[in-house]
């Protein structure tokens, strides 16, 4: 069984985690949530303080601190736009995924 870091599964276990909807579903609210935990990490190993980040933002400390709670759904441009502010740069990447054959779900302990 795959890793719940998102504590989806938790949250709602007769959601029918096995569907491949669901599994999607989970898996990019995962990528998005680690994607703002590394921002986060390397704005604090860059020694980087909140208030920073919002002056090169031109916002609030506490709108970057409700950002970094990974409260919404942030654009594609905000995760630019922070990432800049630290002198990075946001690459993305496609990434096929794999497809069941119709009407076969895929049990999550195969994984």
């Amino acid at each position: 069984m795959s890793t719940d870091s998102t504590g989806l599964r938790r949250m709602f276990p007769d959601a029918g985690w096995e569907t491949p909807a669901l599994v999607g579903a989970a898996e990019d609210i995962d990528a998005l949530i680690d994607f703002v935990t590394l921002l986060r990490n390397t704005r604090r190993s860059e020694g980087v303080t909140q208030v920073q980040i919002a002056e090169r933002l031109k916002t609030t400390q506490s709108s970057i601190s409700e950002f970094e709670r990974i409260g919404g759904d942030p654009r594609i441009q905000s995760l630019q736009r922070y990432a800049r502010a630290m002198g990075y740069r946001v690459r993305l990447e496609l990434e096929k995924v794999p497809s069941e054959p119709p009407g076969q779900v895929q049990s999550p302990k195969a994984k």
